[in-house]
Formats: structure tokens, sequence, C-alpha cells
């Protein structure tokens, strides 16, 4: 039979081996990395390595930017575009009017470098009875066409920018837990590139 001191001293020295091979073995769990921020002079934090650094307002300006800039280059191709006048109908009108129902299709044919194109677009309240419109379309593609008016030339970009502004005044502007108020969006050279941190 053992002592009770033998057996204290025994549970002592298996409580230290216990604590040994704990410390020696690897151990699961989740490695914690150091976070790769810095502190500015003005004592918030941001992304290290970062070569841009702009708010909310100035992310959403230049959003906006982007896409207007987009618009008004795609736009400059068209200055080197030509006009001509194109036959046009309206797809399927009679068995349309016969239904009560508004043609919203229509069809022109134009000549272009002796070669005959169709092509379809909105008819924009064209009437039904004109028969007769002038088309835009680019020397160097004539298949690429639109309609010469202010519908054919900037209805599209302004309708697309308007839905635009829409969605992304609502996530900018109105409050939520995504982008908080005081969020400040940092670029990078490598992943994820944009970095978003509230000071």
């Amino acid at each position: 039979m053992f002592s009770f001191k033998q057996i204290i001293l025994t549970n002592y020295f298996c409580c230290i081996n216990i604590t040994f091979i704990k410390k020696t073995l690897p151990q699961p769990g989740y490695e914690i990395q150091r976070a790769e921020v810095i502190r500015s002079v003005t004592g918030s934090r941001k992304t290290d390595r970062s070569f841009l650094e702009l708010s909310k307002l100035k992310l959403y300006l230049l959003f906006h930017g982007i896409f207007i800039g987009t618009v008004l280059l795609y736009q400059s191709v068209w200055l080197f575009s030509k006009t001509t006048m194109a036959y046009c109908y309206a797809y399927n009108e009679k068995q349309l009017v016969e239904r009560g129902e508004s043609p919203g299709t229509l069809v022109y044919h134009y000549l272009a470098d002796d070669v005959m194109y169709r092509e379809t677009t909105t008819r924009n309240e064209i009437p039904l009875s004109q028969h007769q419109v002038q088309v835009r379309y680019l020397p160097f593609l004539p298949s690429v066409s639109r309609l010469d008016t202010f519908a054919g030339n900037w209805l599209g970009f302004i309708i697309t920018w308007g839905i635009f502004f829409v969605i992304t005044s609502m996530i900018f502007f109105i409050p939520n837990e995504t982008m908080p108020k005081n969020s400040y969006f940092y670029f990078t050279k490598r992943k994820p590139w944009i970095h978003m941190i509230v000071k």
C-alpha cells in the first residue's frame, strides 16, 4: 500500500510531465499574425504599403468620375462618325396596332460603303407614319450605328447613370454597418488591393 505522501508526490510529478509535454508538442489552433498597420500623424490607423487614401465621399466621386469619363471617352469616338438617311418602320406594326398596342421596336435599313445594313432600336415615340430617319454610323465599323437624335445619342447613358447614381448613393450615404460613416479606403499593390478602415 502506498502512503499518503507517496500519492501526493506521484500526482505532482505527473502534473509536471503533462505540462512539459504540452509545451513541447505542437498545439492545434489558429496562428495570430501581426497586422500590417501603422499609425499616421493624426493618430488614425491605415494599411501599410498603401499608395492612395480616400474617404467615402472621395471614393463615391471617383466612381462617378470613372463612369462619366468612360462615357465621354466612348462618345468621343462618335466625333468621327458619318450620317446618312435610313428607311425605317415599326417592327410588327400591323399586328400590334390591331391589338391596340404601341410598337416599341424600330427597324431601320441604311447604306454605307455600298453595303446595306439592318439594325433595330427603341422607337422613342417616332411616328408610325415616318419612314425616314437620320442615323449615325462609324466609318471604320459601319455595322455599328444609332439614331442621330438626342435619345439615340444620350438617353441610354443618362438612364444608366441615373440607376448607377441611385445604387451608389444608397450604398454610400444611407447609414449601414457594412460601410460606416467614418470609413476610409486604402489602395495597395497586392490583394485584396482595397482595404476599408473605420477611423
